[in-house]
């Protein structure tokens, strides 16, 4: 073999550079190295301003104003939901235990553990008109008074004024903002590998709060960015689906369990692409959790009307999903199917 080498080796590398120089087979993309999960339980709480609404499949808007005068408006888009609920919206007094310093204007939105099919926005407009440094944060209620485990930073989107700041919401719990000043914008105690959360979505999350939330004030402020900003949003979202989002697909395509666990967080997954304005990068991996959560879906249609429906409700939600995700209404029209005897809404 070192004899063919030695005697071969230029042809052979000449050879291989103009197959590289032809081939239309895309570099591989960048990774980064996840940090060990070490998971974050804070104790927030609940102030005045409690709001609640009925959301119709067509979506709404629910909005409160807290005792310091910070404004909250939710939206919920006519593509989130996969049947009708009452949403609430709880302000927050205060939280003990997030590494961050800054003003705290957060909220409860409850039902805890809603999951949503498209992102829904949180506007947060604080009384003083200055939101230019900011960054979100997000917890899941472990429904033990207080406790919100896996508390984490979420990024806020690069859209509206420097008076308030958006973030795009995939789940309901608890979320806001920290928001500084000029002379001290919010800041964050240690490393973000400090409290890295156990949740792959919310790792993606916090990966991306920093390196976002910095991206945004600089453009409020007419600022150069950051000039490495796309190959490090390639990098972290490649890295999540390689070793989150892939490993679900089989599971997903093939059982409508995985659908009801995974398929929200993975479409959430391919919505951040597009919001991060990396939608065309991601354009291949998207199609493959697409075509996945549609095959899906299917099977969880042909569960709940075949050889007859047993649940109503079940049956509704199947065909919300599948028209959601581009089926035909008439393909997954519940009327005319069969109700099996003895069979329930």
């Amino acid at each position: 073999m070192r004899d063919l080498h030695l005697r071969c080796g230029v042809p052979m590398v000449l050879l291989a550079f103009l197959v590289a120089c032809v081939s239309n087979t895309p570099p591989p993309k960048p990774t980064i190295k996840l940090p060990e999960p070490k998971p974050l339980t804070v104790q927030a709480y609940r102030a005045i301003g409690y709001v609640s609404a009925e959301i119709p499949l067509t979506g709404g808007t629910l909005v409160t104003t807290s005792e310091d005068g910070t404004t909250y408006h939710l939206t919920v888009t006519g593509e989130a939901l996969l049947s009708p609920v009452r949403i609430s919206i709880t302000p927050l007094s205060s939280i003990e235990g997030a590494p961050v310093t800054g003003s705290l204007h957060g909220v409860v939105l409850e039902p805890a553990g809603l999951r949503l099919y498209d992102a829904a926005t949180l506007e947060v407009t604080p009384a003083t008109g200055d939101a230019i440094s900011a960054i979100g944060f997000a917890a899941h209620d472990d429904n033990v008074g207080a406790s919100f485990s896996d508390f984490h930073l979420v990024a806020p989107t690069r859209t509206g004024s420097a008076n308030s700041v958006t973030f795009n919401l995939f789940h309901f719990s608890l979320h806001g903002a920290y928001l500084g000043t000029e002379a001290a914008p919010y800041a964050i105690e240690g490393s973000l590998d400090d409290f890295t959360p156990s949740d792959w979505e919310a790792q993606l999350e916090q990966l991306l709060s920093d390196l976002l939330a910095k991206e945004r004030t600089a453009e409020l402020r007419g600022e150069e960015g950051d000039p490495e900003l796309a190959e490090k949003l390639e990098a972290i979202l490649n890295t999540i689906f390689q070793r989150a989002n892939a490993p679900l697909l089989p599971e997903i395509s093939g059982s409508c369990a995985g659908v009801a666990t995974h398929a929200s967080k993975v479409l959430g997954w391919v919505r951040t692409t597009q919001l991060a304005g990396m939608g065309a990068t991601f354009a291949a991996e998207a199609q493959l959790v697409e075509s996945a959560v549609r095959a899906g879906a299917h099977l969880c249609w042909k569960e709940a009307t075949t050889p007859c429906y047993g649940s109503y409700s079940r049956m509704l939600q199947a065909s919300r999903l599948n028209v959601l995700l581009g089926g035909s209404s008439t393909a997954y029209d519940p009327a005319g199917q069969k109700q099996c005897t003895g069979g329930s809404l």
